[in-house]
């Protein structure tokens, strides 16, 4: 668990929980956006169309009360979720 100044362990507990709550092909979009992929090569690498990534993008943004690309970037980087011989991996 990652302590941050001025986030109470309620609050970090809330965040947690709304990261598991992500599909495992939403937290695999996640990390290949923060890794710099775009749409079309992250559809190509996970052999699904530029639409499916587009929606899965959606969702996480929605889900994560985020508002753009940047955030989502962010939030991947804050949470330390990578990708390890592809499986979604978080580092705490």
């Amino acid at each position: 668990m990652r302590f941050q100044l001025g986030v109470s362990l309620w609050e970090e507990a809330q965040v947690d929980a709304i990261f598991e709550s992500l599909t495992p092909r939403q937290r695999e979009v996640l990390t290949l956006i923060a890794e710099g992929n775009s749409t079309k090569n992250i559809a190509r690498l996970l052999n699904i169309s530029v639409k499916t990534v587009e929606t899965h993008r959606r969702l996480l943004m929605e889900r994560l009360d985020i508002h753009n690309l940047a955030g989502l970037v962010r939030y991947a980087i804050e949470h330390r979720v990578f990708l390890n011989g592809g499986r979604t991996v978080v580092f705490k």
